[in-house]
């Protein structure tokens, strides 16, 4: 992503080589919500304008206020672990709200699916094993599992970032919950499609679109452990 132009209301003739190297580097470093980085990134250039506007001011050179802005703006390594540090936050607080809403509603999608072109279970003309029964239970027990665990890490990230931990411990924990939350909710589909397919309640009993819409929670699933995977390596110092 290339370093935001905000010359609006920011006198750019402070900007040159030095700052915008620098900001350059600080963006190569950055990886996480294109919004939150773009903010970041934003907020470094005013800061590192005003200073070298106030060394100018003072009497020095343009080309020395700037490098005097940057020197104690910080070194880039620095900057660059604490901006990720905020980056990796936003991250796996969003995460865990995805996991905490997708699942869910995925599971609704799903049930009207059934509804719509099954009926009741009441109403099927075979009977399924005890054992298939277990996973269908666990499947839709781990659905408000999925949803306590997101938003119990959801409260706690909140909570810590209001304290004195360190940002990217707040964003590995948030990751980490997000993770086994994820990671449960793609275990219960597979035993819930394996199970399907073991006694033959699979294609050629089941109607074509909640085929799709199984199909579809599956890819989704996929992907949310995908998401809670990069807030986790957002995270890494």
């Amino acid at each position: 992503m290339a370093v935001p132009d905000i010359s609006r209301g920011v006198n750019r003739g402070m900007t040159g080589h030095d700052i915008d190297d620098y900001l350059a580097e600080l963006d190569g470093r950055l990886r996480g919500p294109a919004s939150i980085k773009a903010d970041l990134l934003t907020e470094a250039r005013d800061g590192l304008v005003d200073a070298a506007e106030a060394y100018a001011s003072s009497g020095k050179p343009e080309a020395e206020a700037r490098r005097l802005a940057v020197a104690d703006f910080g070194p880039v390594d620095q900057i660059a672990r604490e901006y990720q540090a905020e980056l990796g936050v936003a991250h796996s607080l969003r995460t865990l709200r995805t996991v905490l809403l997708v699942p869910l509603a995925m599971n609704l999608f799903w049930e009207l699916n059934r509804q719509l072109w099954l009926g009741s279970w009441s109403n099927m003309n075979w009977t399924a094993p005890d054992w298939f029964l277990v996973i269908a239970r666990f499947n839709d027990v781990a659905v408000w599992m999925i949803t306590g665990l997101a938003l119990l890490g959801l409260i706690a990230s909140r909570y810590m970032t209001r304290t004195s931990v360190e940002p990217w411990r707040v964003g590995r924990h948030g990751g980490i919950i997000a993770m086994l939350a994820a990671t449960v909710h793609l275990a219960a589909l597979l035993a819930m499609v394996a199970g399907s397919a073991a006694f033959g309640f699979g294609v050629t009993v089941t109607p074509f679109p909640l085929l799709l819409a199984s199909l579809t929670a599956l890819v989704v699933a996929v992907r949310l452990v995908l998401l809670a995977r990069r807030s986790l390596s957002l995270c890494l110092v």
